[in-house]
């Protein structure tokens, strides 16, 4: 019987030290993926910051631009003002050239009959006398240090910009 017994309790130890060594195995595995789950929940987290960064960025950039744009915008209404902008040959603005004309250039072109237009943030304008005459010898006259102010108003018709100059200086 001691021998049953004996054996029994070896057999005990024996099936009791396996059972330990699957469960530290077992153990292992649950803390190497805790581990795992864990380093990717950080880069996540990380990559996450990293792209709300990057979108405030962007919502910054284009809200920027948008502030610009409207303060174009606000500038360039219809109705009675002033307005200080460059003057540039219209057929250059329109094939993408353009770039703003000194006195002698716009007197030129003005002579060579060549249209010359008023550019108020980006926005090219032509400019007519209060009596409905074109006004590009006055607007070529006024020109100074590269740049016009003209009193008026502003009228867009069928997507033709154009100002009715009060004063052109």
């Amino acid at each position: 019987m001691k021998q049953i017994i004996a054996i029994l309790t070896i057999g005990f130890i024996l099936f009791s030290c396996g059972g330990k060594k699957e469960q530290e195995k077992v153990d292992e595995i649950k803390e190497e993926v805790t581990e795992t789950v864990e380093e990717v929940a950080e880069e996540v987290e990380e990559k996450t910051e990293e792209v709300i960064e990057e979108s405030k960025e962007i919502a910054n950039n284009v809200a920027k631009k948008t502030e610009e744009l409207a303060s174009g915008v606000k500038k360039v209404m219809k109705g009675k003002g002033e307005w200080t902008g460059s003057v540039v040959s219209l057929t250059d603005f329109v094939t993408g050239n353009a770039s703003d004309l000194t006195k002698d250039q716009a007197v030129d072109a003005v002579k060579a009959n060549k249209m010359i237009a008023f550019l108020v943030d980006g926005t090219p304008y032509l400019v007519f006398n209060t009596d409905g005459s074109y006004a590009s010898k006055a607007l070529a006259k006024a020109l100074a240090d590269g740049s016009v102010t003209i009193k008026g108003k502003i009228n867009s018709v069928g997507g033709m910009n154009s100002i009715i100059a009060d004063i052109i200086e």
